[in-house]
């Protein structure tokens, strides 16, 4: 058989392929996870722009909603809708 492909157009061929498949994997479930309405208190962290447990513990003391599940609230989360309206209620005017 005739192979009028060189061997190197055809590995860069594999890894764009690859590539993209990859790209568009991560996409949808980054798509998939936004769809969730209620978040663990990691990606509630995340949601708020990345800060640290302990500044979100205190976000919690000033008055962020949790949601406390099973026997001793040991799993708790996060509705992202009382987080949206938690942020505005604490948002100030710039200077």
């Amino acid at each position: 058989m005739l192979n009028i492909l060189s061997e190197e157009f055809l590995n860069k061929l594999r890894e764009s392929v690859v590539s993209i498949v990859r790209d568009a994997f991560k996409i949808f479930l980054k798509e998939k996870s936004d769809e969730c309405r209620y978040l663990q208190q990691k990606d509630a962290r995340t949601y708020i722009g990345g800060i640290n447990g302990e500044d979100f513990n205190q976000l919690v003391k000033d008055g962020l909603p949790e949601i406390q599940l099973g026997p001793g609230a040991k799993h708790k989360r996060y509705d992202k809708r009382a987080i949206d309206e938690f942020m505005l209620s604490h948002q100030t005017k710039g200077a």
